[in-house]
């Protein structure tokens, strides 16, 4: 059972929920009994599922759960390769950097990495504003370079992508 208020949603209806007051929400099929939240899930509307309530309570453990997420699925995956290979490579092929960012040797090689990172996430998903993840990726080949490993690099990378999922959240 959910503590606080509940409320009835029509089929069809959005719910907008902000703050801690509403702790469960209770979706109403089109002959008004309630869907679990399996069929809410899947979508599965059409079927007439056996009643029950979409619990909405927030969870103790959900940001440690986002920022294991990103890091594990995301972050090291894309680090490894585009700072662990991808940079490595680049860096082999192309001259020394003859300038330095903040003490550390900057050049072509990283400009190039962060370019493709920023390219993939714009194939992911096909919108201008993706290409900005460009600034993340020269940051991210920064810390590579000066740790001279991915594990600060991909940190950052999670710790940057938790934090912009919990701030989007906050301004829907």
């Amino acid at each position: 059972p959910a503590e606080g208020p509940t409320r009835t949603v029509p089929p069809g209806s959005r719910v907008r929920l902000q703050g801690r007051a509403l702790r469960a929400v209770t979706v109403a099929s089109a002959t008004g009994r309630p869907l679990p939240p399996a069929a809410l899930a899947l979508g599965a509307a059409a079927q007439e599922p056996p009643p029950g309530p979409l619990s909405l309570a927030r969870e103790r453990w959900w940001l440690l759960w986002l920022l294991l997420t990103h890091l594990v699925v995301v972050a090291l995956p894309e680090e490894a390769f585009f700072r662990g290979w991808v940079l490595g490579r680049l860096r082999q092929a192309l001259p020394a950097p003859k300038r330095r960012v903040l003490g550390v040797p900057f050049g072509r090689a990283h400009v190039i990495s962060a370019a493709l990172f920023a390219a993939v996430h714009l194939v992911v998903t096909p919108a201008p504003h993706r290409l900005l993840v460009f600034f993340p990726g020269l940051l991210f080949a920064w810390l590579a370079e000066r740790s001279g490993a991915v594990i600060a690099p991909t940190v950052h990378h999670a710790l940057s992508n938790v934090l912009l999922r919990v701030v989007s959240r906050l301004y829907r």
